[in-house]
């Protein structure tokens, strides 16, 4: 029953990845609306919801540690299972994309383009996350072994320097020091956030696994997202232009809580089988609806110009992602249906 409680709990954080991705994408229908109002108190809570969401790439890094980092394979096992298949999702839907922009007549077909774009990721900007996460599986093998040999401790220190890297030195660099040359070397997403999702999921003591943890975490998360609210409001009023820089420095904070609060939630609230049920197949629809999101925006883009009309645009672009959402689950999961799609999927 652990088990598939477990499970569970990360299929309900792919499902809150996903969303935050999804509105990242937005634009200036959600994700951009703080720089088209002049009204403070709704342009503070426009960042902070921004903010809030950069941490749907970082959940998917550390749903990955906590699957992967624990699993023992050989090199061969790793990359015939994992990183060629990786490998044939990036070529088979960069080609989709390009024949799709090319029959379109936004380009013109070219076999050594398309070759040159995928291999310099020029094919979709959001398909980063592909590439970035490539990097990710063809280094299981150390990073399986920093996970098993880390204590405690030496997972906090860590995220120290993290913090120190990308949020402290971040403030520093945009107030009135400048930009921090001292480079430290383990600050990278592929690396914090796998043994982050790593660490919360298996090393967290079982004494300490309790309500007072989880409101110390939440409440860095708040005052982390606060800070980064005066840095962005920082930097418009000192730079005269509005920057996103400031919106991830320290996300941290909430990519832990909501990552341990979803695990603490389903490990002390009891669910109905059928929502489980809900839960794991919508989760595991995600990531066909991260491949397949910009098609369903060209063709339901109408939706939220229809709510846009009619409510706030805030309140539009939230509903419009619940759209997105369900529909792009509903296509993965018929498509899924079809066995080779179903592998890449």
């Amino acid at each position: 029953m652990e088990q598939k409680k477990r499970f569970t709990y990360l299929d309900a954080l792919r499902i809150i990845a996903i969303m935050c991705v999804i509105f990242n994408h937005s634009g200036a229908n959600g994700y951009f609306l703080y720089t088209t109002t002049n009204r403070l108190p709704v342009q503070l809570i426009s960042i902070f919801i921004s903010s809030f969401c950069k941490i749907g790439v970082l959940l998917f890094f550390m749903i990955s540690g906590a699957l992967l980092l624990k699993k023992e394979e050989s090199l061969k096992e790793l990359y015939l299972k994992r990183v060629l298949r990786y490998l044939v999702i990036l070529f088979v839907f960069s080609l989709i994309r390009y024949s799709y922009l090319a029959y379109h007549g936004q380009i013109t077909f070219d076999w050594k383009d398309l070759i040159r774009k995928i291999t310099t990721g020029q094919i979709y900007t959001p398909y980063w996350f592909l590439y970035s996460y490539l990097g990710f599986l063809v280094s299981l093998p150390i990073l399986r072994k920093i996970a098993k040999a880390l204590n405690p401790n030496e997972f906090l220190y860590l995220f120290g320097l993290y913090v120190l890297a990308g949020g402290i030195f971040g403030v520093l660099a945009r107030t009135f020091l400048g930009q921090i040359v001292i480079a430290i070397p383990f600050a990278a997403d592929v690396i914090v956030y796998p043994l982050m999702g790593y660490f919360i999921a298996y090393c967290i003591p079982s004494e300490k696994d309790n309500c007072k943890t989880l409101l110390l975490t939440c409440l860095c998360a708040f005052l982390g997202l606060c800070l980064n609210v005066f840095i962005t409001e920082y930097d418009y009023h000192v730079f005269g232009g509005w920057s996103e820089g400031g919106l991830s420095l320290f996300v941290i904070f909430s990519a832990a809580a909501v990552f341990y609060g979803v695990k603490y939630f389903f490990e002390h609230v009891p669910i109905s089988a059928f929502l489980e049920k809900i839960i794991c197949s919508v989760g595991e629809c995600t990531f066909g609806v991260y491949l397949l999101e910009c098609y369903v925006k060209d063709y339901f883009g109408f939706i939220q110009k229809l709510l846009a009309a009619i409510i706030p645009a805030r309140l539009a672009a939230i509903l419009y992602l619940f759209c997105i959402m369900l529909i792009g689950t509903a296509i993965t999961y018929i498509l899924k249906k079809i066995p080779f799609i179903r592998k890449l999927l």
